[in-house]
């Protein structure tokens, strides 16, 4: 019954996963850049307009890509393994909904009103399908089933 609708949920963890991933790969690229960059060399005139070359080494450009490299991919597991705990709990509650709910378990039959001879037998069948709407009612109004889903479980009850 939530299969449906566990598909789009199962499509944004997808998505969540990749765009991570592509993110810790950009990071340890930058990084590397960055240290490697961090060398510097300028050629400029001295005094009297002789070319000279300068070579210094800039600190803080390589903190940058060190931290990009080393820090950056933890902190992005530290985010995926957060958002992956949360769809887990998500579909966990769908999974609750089935289990309260008997679905996929246990199957209502349809009733039968012909075979009941008897007003109150009738009326007690007539009770429990109108309380199985109900609760396949409140399952549409959360949105965890389709209208047509629910039409055909009215027609099936």
């Amino acid at each position: 019954m939530f299969k449906k609708n566990d598909k789009s949920m199962f499509l944004l963890r997808k998505i969540v996963n990749v765009t991570l991933f592509v993110l810790m790969c950009v990071c340890v690229v930058v990084g590397i850049i960055l240290m490697s960059s961090a060398k510097t060399v300028e050629t400029g005139y001295d005094y009297l307009g002789a070319p000279i070359t300068y070579s210094y080494f800039n600190v803080f450009t390589f903190i940058e890509g060190l931290f990009l490299l080393a820090l950056g991919p933890v902190l992005l597991q530290l985010v995926w393994l957060v958002s992956d705990m949360k769809f887990n709990s998500r579909l966990d509650v769908k999974l609750v909904r089935n289990a309260l709910f008997n679905q996929g378990e246990v199957v209502q039959p349809a009733p039968v009103f012909h075979k009941f001879k008897n007003e109150e037998c009738v009326l007690n069948n007539g009770m429990e399908v109108y309380e199985n709407i109900k609760k396949y009612k409140i399952l549409f109004d959360e949105e965890a089933i389709t209208a047509d889903e629910f039409e055909d479980i009215k027609k099936r009850l």
